[in-house]
């Protein structure tokens, strides 16, 4: 009897090692070289994620002091340009620094927007009032179910005629850095130790056999 629960106990000690493990994952644009870049890019710090500029290709790596994190990814012009970030894989907990929120470009109330999508579904909205110093020193994260897209842009809040409440995007170069966000991890999945936990079940179960033999 003690042995069939020894048993039992490491097939259940086997089954929770398969549980699947988060990876987190940050890019922060160090390893890649400045200027220009093309829409589609993938930083060096993970081909999961591509960013693309909405409207033009204006994409642009470069350190320009307080108002990046060192090198940052810029959506160079001022426009009505938003940042997207498609992704190969579902990821979920998606945060990043922003910068050149430039008060002589931006006016009290002005926000910093973060949405995430499902297979083009809208899944959630994140805003952060922007402190307007033009340093990069704020966080905006979507935290909650998977995603495999995010769209990232300064706005200003709207009334429309029907009452319902807008975000527009203004006219103010977005700077993102440390774009942070998590992925399944298989290879957290301990298939060496299950190894060995099968091969020690099996011990037990011929022990048991030859016990019950004799």
């Amino acid at each position: 009897m003690k042995i069939r629960n020894t048993v039992a106990i490491a097939a259940i000690m086997i089954a929770a090692g398969f549980g699947a493990q988060a990876a987190t994952v940050t890019v922060d644009f160090e390893g890649d070289a400045a200027g220009y870049v093309p829409n589609g890019f993938t930083s060096s710090g993970s081909s999961i994620v591509s960013f693309t500029d909405s409207i033009d290709s204006n994409l642009e790596i470069g350190d320009y002091g307080t108002q990046t994190d060192g090198k940052s990814l810029i959506v160079r012009h001022d426009d009505h340009s938003t940042l997207i970030m498609t992704f190969s894989q579902l990821v979920s907990n998606l945060s990043l620094s922003f910068g050149n929120d430039d008060p002589f470009y931006s006016l009290a109330g002005d926000v910093a927007v973060l949405q995430g999508f499902l297979g083009g579904v809208l899944k959630g909205v994140a805003f952060v009032t922007m402190n307007r110093d033009d340093i990069m020193n704020q966080t905006i994260g979507f935290f909650g179910q998977p995603i495999d897209k995010a769209v990232f842009y300064y706005g200003r809040l709207a009334v429309g005629s029907d009452g319902s409440l807008a975000v527009n995007p203004i006219n103010l170069i977005e700077v993102v850095d440390n774009v942070t966000f998590e992925v399944p991890d298989v290879a957290e999945v301990p298939l060496p130790a299950s190894g060995l936990l099968l091969l020690g079940a099996g011990g037990l179960l011929a022990a048991a056999r030859r016990k019950r033999a004799a």
